[in-house]
């Protein structure tokens, strides 16, 4: 830890770039999550400039890898504190033409870890199972799109299996190394991860409705996305094949089924929400031209005017009933 302090702030100096890995292989891999926290307390306040620029490059990095540290603890509220509110993320980087249901108001590290906490919170708390659902689909993109920067490890070191950067590192650094580690090649895995909250939003809206088709769509697009090869018990194959069973079995036909995991159109939550009388409805309608909505007026146009018959019939009848009464 003093070696660390002493690194960092020899940095800040001299700017010595070589010493980057080792710093992250550190402040990552070696020390606890509180021991991190104590090494990012003790660094100078961040002075980034009003244009968006990160005077401390080296500084700002450890405090986002400690933000991700912190979400991997589900300890959100304390990741919003040192993730990154100034450097913008290109959203929807790895898959623009599929991937589109992220918020275009989602543009720092701080946003992302915010919408993920809520979302995660909204899982949980969310007033109806479509609400539910459009969380837990919410948490899946974000999963698939933004992992790296909302709770992923940032070095590739991570991919093996806990072993050390250096040869001849004491036993004790072995074993915090392997405390430190938390699941194999975790760049992979978030297409499974996002796949299995995909199914849960699915089995929360009702099978009927355009959500759940266009949601095992993109889970099926995810699996066709995915690493070939089977990881930690994932199988894309059988997965892919499970999302278009669950499609044939129950879900209701789109215009986009017979490219089915390559074309997916986003969930609609908000027609989900409706009753099944409104889908028959627009369904019914669709294949007459007729939209719903005019439907509806024209019947509350006929109502009125069988209110206005109904009640100018009855002043008659009283206005005749006065006449008898007078003679």
């Amino acid at each position: 830890i003093p070696a660390l302090r002493d690194l960092l702030a020899c940095n800040r100096t001299y700017r010595v770039e070589q010493s980057y890995d080792l710093t992250f292989y550190l402040g990552e891999r070696v020390l606890t999550t509180a021991e991190l926290q104590s090494i990012v307390a003790t660094l100078p306040p961040d002075r980034s400039s009003p244009a968006g620029m990160i005077t401390d490059f080296q500084g700002a990095e450890l405090r986002s890898e400690l933000a991700k540290r912190l979400v991997r603890e589900e300890r959100y509220q304390d990741a919003l504190a040192y993730a990154d509110a100034v450097m913008v993320i290109p959203i929807n980087k790895y898959d623009a033409s599929f991937d589109t249901g992220l918020s275009k108001s989602l543009k720092t590290q701080h946003d992302l870890i915010q919408a993920y906490a809520t979302a995660h919170e909204q899982t949980q708390n969310a007033g109806s199972d479509v609400a539910k659902a459009a969380a837990w689909y919410q948490l899946a993109l974000l999963t698939r799109v933004e992992h790296g920067e909302i709770l992923d490890h940032d070095s590739e070191l991570y991919k093996d299996k806990a072993t050390p950067d250096l040869p001849g590192v004491s036993s004790s650094e072995l074993a915090r190394l392997k405390a430190n580690y938390t699941t194999p090649d975790q760049d992979n895995l978030r297409w499974y991860i996002a796949y299995d909250d995909a199914l849960k939003a699915a089995q929360l809206v009702p099978s009927h409705s355009q959500a759940y088709a266009a949601i095992l769509c993109h889970a099926a697009h995810w699996m066709n996305e995915a690493p070939p090869e089977a990881i930690d018990g994932h199988d894309p194959i059988a997965n892919l094949r499970q999302a278009w069973q669950l499609y044939v079995k129950h879900g209701a036909y789109v215009q986009w089924a017979g490219d089915f995991g390559h074309q997916c159109s986003d969930p609609d939550f908000d027609a989900a929400a409706r009753p099944l009388w409104w889908h028959r409805l627009t369904k019914r309608m669709a294949r007459l031209h007729v939209h719903p909505f005019a439907l509806i007026l024209a019947g509350s146009a006929l109502l009125t005017l069988v209110f206005a018959g109904l009640l100018i019939i009855r002043r008659r009848k009283g206005t005749s009933r006065l006449r008898e009464t007078d003679t």
